[in-house]
């Protein structure tokens, strides 16, 4: 399960992140987002777990927790759709 972490610290690091977040359980990844020019964080992140009960836990204790000094949001993110490369039909004019 994929879980979003919005409104934190911008110097937050995977690595701080891993560790509040495996006091509930196994953590396959965490993917802190920068910002491409700066390289400063963008206050946000996912982190993904692979037991749904571990993920629900760490979500209901941890959402409007404090975590480095702010009051965080932490959601499940909804299921990522694939893209379609969508198919277009041109007709030949007679």
């Amino acid at each position: 399960m994929v879980i979003y972490i919005g409104n934190l610290a911008t110097d937050s690091t995977e690595a701080q992140l891993h560790e509040v977040f495996a006091k509930y359980g196994q953590v396959n990844s965490v993917h802190v987002m920068h910002d491409k020019v700066s390289g400063r964080g963008l206050g946000f992140a996912f982190v993904q777990m692979p037991g749904k009960n571990q993920a629900q836990a760490a979500i209901q204790a941890l959402h409007m927790a404090r975590v480095r000094g702010r009051t965080v949001m932490v959601c499940q993110t909804p299921e990522r759709l694939e893209r379609r490369a969508v198919q277009r039909t041109v007709s030949a004019a007679c």
